[in-house]
């Protein structure tokens, strides 16, 4: 569902950028300026970022990416806690992770299949339980959000996560 819910946004930004140019140049002003909250916080008065700004966070998402891809971590593990220092909301930045692990996902499996390094019966195992267990932290997530009003619950879930991961390697 989460995969599906990505693509719809994806095809619908998509579709909405071919009918209106204007929405995406106005999205991506609305994204990127700073305000009382920070970037796409979408508070107080706000102003361009200034172009020092934008090349650090060129610098970081191309540094993850790379290290990511070095190293086989997740590049999210990187840009995340960068995002957040930034003061973008936890929402975009949970989004902008999982749209993110989509396509990084997705180009590994299809290497992999091409390969013939892909044990198909895996697949039809594991895709359904990781789908319906996406569903129900989805589900979860946005029940608890949503009953507590705080959108901070992303970032301890993450914290949570990321420590978890941690002491289950041995670090």
């Amino acid at each position: 569902l989460l995969g599906a819910v990505t693509s719809g946004f994806v095809y619908y930004e998509a579709r909405k950028a071919v009918q209106d140019p204007e929405h995406v140049d106005g999205e991506l002003r609305k994204m990127m300026t700073r305000g009382a909250g920070g970037i796409g916080a979408g508070g107080g008065e706000s102003q361009a970022p200034s172009p020092r700004s934008l090349v650090v966070v060129v610098a970081v998402v191309a540094a993850s990416g790379f290290i990511a891809g070095l190293l086989g971590i997740g590049g999210a593990l990187i840009f995340n806690p960068f995002l957040l220092a930034m003061g973008v909301q936890p929402q975009v930045v949970a989004s902008t992770a999982v749209l993110i692990i989509l396509f990084g996902s997705s180009s590994i499996s299809l290497s992999f299949l091409f390969n013939d390094m892909l044990n198909v019966s895996y697949v039809k195992v594991f895709a359904p339980i990781a789908f319906f267990s996406s569903l129900i932290g989805v589900t979860f997530i946005g029940w608890a959000v949503r009953k507590s009003g705080r959108a901070s619950i992303i970032v301890l879930l993450m914290a949570t996560v990321i420590a978890a991961g941690t002491v289950a390697t041995g670090g």
